[in-house]
């Protein structure tokens, strides 16, 4: 007998599909999900390719320890204000390349040196304010300190003569 034991009845339709309401609703959630994941991986790879202040310091400090020590002769870094950042001299005066901060908010960078510091050409008769860093063809770099001011704050670095790394300071 149809109907017994069977729990569908001739007359009522088997559900086999989903109903439209239910398809939209799915379909509305994965474009949200989508689109928070497009945007979260846009601001990544945004972020990905902007530099620290400080990581555009150390790659001009070790561009100009590598082009002195590189057949560039003596080279001197200078800071050229505003978003046009760091600059790369040789002794001609000629660029050798920019290190641009981009949108950091860098307001102003200082080179200072303690009295009595460095050797040969590069030693410092007086202390205070100068307007680069040298780097020495024969291998080594003027002891200096970097001040470099972003936003409100002033950020200290200190040069190592041997090796021209840059470590914090207070």
């Amino acid at each position: 007998m149809p109907g017994l034991g069977n729990s569908e009845s001739a007359h009522s339709p088997r559900r086999r599909a989903f109903t439209l309401v239910e398809l939209l609703i799915v379909l509305s959630l994965v474009a949200i999900v989508g689109g928070i994941v497009v945007v979260g991986i846009g601001e990544m790879l945004d972020s990905a390719g902007k530099k620290s202040p400080y990581e555009t310091l150390r790659e001009a400090l070790d561009t100009a320890w590598y082009e002195s020590a590189n057949g560039h002769g003596d080279c001197f870094l200078y800071y050229a204000g505003g978003e046009t950042g760091l600059i790369l001299r040789n002794a001609a005066g000629e660029e050798i390349k920019s290190f641009p901060f981009g949108d950091s908010p860098v307001k102003d960078v200082r080179f200072t040196r303690p009295q009595d510091t460095g050797g040969g050409s590069l030693r410092a008769e007086k202390s205070g304010e100068f307007p680069c860093v040298a780097f020495s063809a024969a291998g080594g770099v003027t002891p200096a300190r970097v001040e470099m001011e972003i936003g409100g704050a002033v950020y200290r670095y200190q040069i190592e003569p041997f090796s021209g790394a840059a470590e914090a300071v207070k």
